[in-house]
């Protein structure tokens, strides 16, 4: 029996995980739970710390109330206390155009609202615009399914279904539905893959869950690791329950991958 409060591992797929407990930016899937097996066990990659969220509209009045309200009492005593990527306090001006939505705003940058202004980070993203669902978590859109045969099925996003998801996941990122049900793989159907959005070769890739792309109309899940041949990569199919273990592909050209973030059964 699976239960739904352990976490994602990348070498141990068949885990799953409760996302509701995992909105502090520190235990951030891309950064804690998926290493390369041929990295030092500390050292977590960081991919999406810094990934600007897109917004829709920010709440400038709430922001600035709050900002009124804090023992910061302005803007620029504000920016001072928010460190960017280079480590340096923000610019009056670059707080400004923040905050009124001409500047995108940091997943690091909106723990630090959250945190010096003492509420909660869902809050912070809600009121920069950024989907959320029902219930306070990140909206994402599915955008396909994974197929018995753990083939993936890519669809237009245009009118997709959204689900929720943990809140600090990279923006750009979607799901992917297992419909794998009377199957081999029954015990996964209805599980959400979440991902990058699909189209490029993403870096750090090696020793991962990902799902794969060969060309525009082929896709699986599947463990990447280093072909045999340069700028190739062998693979090894995905199997969560029953059924013979299939057999790694070696040597095989990708045209995208995208890591598997998070898994939600």
């Amino acid at each position: 029996m699976i239960k739904p409060s352990v976490s994602v591992n990348a070498h141990d797929p068949a885990s799953c995980c409760d996302f509701r407990n995992t909105i502090r930016l520190s235990e951030h899937p891309s950064s804690t739970f998926l290493r390369s097996k041929k990295r030092n066990a500390n050292h977590l990659t960081r991919v999406g710390i810094y990934e600007t969220l897109r917004a829709m509209k920010v709440d400038t009045a709430w922001f600035m109330e709050l900002i009124r309200q804090s023992p910061y009492g302005s803007q620029r005593r504000f920016a001072r206390k928010i460190r960017g990527r280079n480590g340096r306090p923000l610019e009056p001006s670059a707080l400004s155009l923040m905050l009124r939505g001409k500047r995108g705003m940091r997943l690091e940058e909106a723990r630090q609202f959250a945190d010096l202004l003492d509420v909660p980070l869902v809050e912070v993203l809600r009121h920069s615009g950024v989907a959320m669902h029902e219930d306070g978590h990140r909206s994402f859109r599915v955008a396909g399914y994974v197929d018995e045969d753990l083939n993936v099925h890519m669809a237009s996003i245009k009118d997709a279904e959204m689900v929720p998801g943990p809140v600090d996941l990279p923006p750009d990122s979607v799901a992917v539905r297992c419909r794998t049900a009377r199957s081999v793989q029954d015990m996964i159907d209805g599980w959400l893959l979440y991902i990058r959005k699909p189209g490029t070769l993403l870096p750090d890739i090696i020793g991962r869950l990902c799902v794969v792309g060969k060309n525009e109309d082929q896709a699986s899940v599947a463990f990447v690791n280093r072909g045999y041949k340069n700028g190739t990569y062998n693979l090894t199919p995905w199997r969560v329950s029953g059924g013979k273990s299939a057999a790694m592909v070696e040597n095989v050209t990708l045209e995208w991958a995208s890591p598997v973030l998070w898994i939600r059964p």
